[in-house]
């Protein structure tokens, strides 16, 4: 993508869209949204979060290739240490909202079996759900999703958008008067 400014632009727009909408989705999950009930837009917006990561590799193919990479080189033009703690805090929300998951609904999914609502763990029911329960889980499991896009995401709009912003900048460098 050297010396394609609209192309990084067009990336650093995609990503900061579907950033916004995993954003968005997170916040609906505690109003109550579900997987079931947003799943197209989960499918359009995990798809992008995985797209968006590739194009970002492929573009730096070279250096996307180093452990470094992952843990600060794409954050060029902010201190390292930054970048790097960035990286691991949000990986530690992420976690903790998986293990916040998995203790508090012991490793189960919701499921409709036999006319009830229920939480199954290997094929096996783990515990009846009420109405209401069974939507809390299902919530629960739209925030675990939305947080792993958010993510995915945040790596490559700081990515695009860095890039963008430079490549836009040496093509106005470089036009002559």
């Amino acid at each position: 993508m050297k010396g394609k400014p609209v192309a990084r632009w067009f990336l650093a727009i995609v990503t900061a869209s579907g950033f916004a909408g995993s954003i968005l989705i997170y916040v609906a999950s505690f109003r109550g949204a579900t997987e079931s009930s947003l799943f197209p837009v989960l499918i359009v917006l995990g798809f992008g979060a995985a797209a968006s990561t590739v194009v970002m590799c492929v573009a730096e193919y070279p250096s996307s290739t180093q452990r470094a990479f992952w843990m600060g080189g794409f954050a060029r033009g902010i201190p390292v240490r930054i970048a790097r703690w960035a990286t691991i805090a949000l990986w530690l929300v992420v976690l903790g909202h998986f293990l916040w998951f998995s203790v508090k609904d012991h490793f189960g999914i919701p499921d409709f079996r036999a006319g009830q609502y229920v939480l199954v763990d290997r094929g096996r029911i783990v515990k009846t759900l009420t109405e209401a329960e069974y939507l809390q889980v299902e919530s629960e499991e739209l925030r675990l999703f939305a947080i792993i896009m958010i993510d995915c995401y945040v790596t490559t709009v700081y990515w695009s958008f860095q890039k963008a912003a430079k490549s836009a900048g040496a093509a106005v460098a470089t036009t002559p008067d």
